[in-house]
């Protein structure tokens, strides 16, 4: 291998990393309806800070935030947070053609999943939290939203909760 085809290795895999991460944030913020330009970039990660530069430039941004240490942002976050477990079932179900014990049967199961975690990780029940979420999206929508449940409540009108969360996402 010449120097000249490293060279050109390197430049090929940072060309389709940068391919990559700008698909990546153009999909994220376009889902939303957002404009990358009405936002600051903030780059962290331990190669994140080297993209920063060409990224505001390939979207158009004015400003690049980079916090001083850019490598142990993730592992600071990871020490400092709370431990958490998300306990999730995948069943896509017709709000109109199901019952609601359906519903409440899955988190059951769930829930029993949690307990296992809790005690494992020798949480005690005093310290224990439990919130439960639909992600729900109408037919032929894109992406989801978190739609708070409350699991030991009477029957609700998922439809109805669901209506108020769309309205307060735009």
């Amino acid at each position: 291998m010449t120097d000249k085809t490293i060279q050109f290795s390197i430049k090929e895999d940072h060309e389709k990393e940068m391919k990559s991460i700008l698909k990546a944030v153009y999909n994220a913020l376009s889902e939303k309806g957002y404009n990358p330009t009405d936002f600051a970039l903030v780059d962290f990660g331990g190669a994140g800070p080297l993209h920063a530069a060409e990224l505001i430039e390939e979207l158009n941004m004015s400003t690049a935030i980079i916090p001083k240490t850019p490598g142990l942002l993730a592992a600071y976050g990871l020490l400092t947070e709370d431990m958490r477990r998300d306990f999730v079932q995948t069943n896509v179900l017709d709000l109109n053609h199901i019952e609601f014990s359906v519903i409440t049967d899955m988190y059951d199961r769930l829930k029993r999943d949690a307990a296992v975690w809790f005690d494992k990780e020798q949480i005690l029940p005093e310290n224990r939290q439990l919130e439960y979420y639909l992600d729900m999206r109408y037919k032929g929508q894109n992406y989801e939203i978190a739609v708070s449940f409350d699991v030991g409540g009477k029957e609700v009108k998922l439809g109805a909760s669901y209506h108020v969360c769309v309205g307060s996402e735009r």
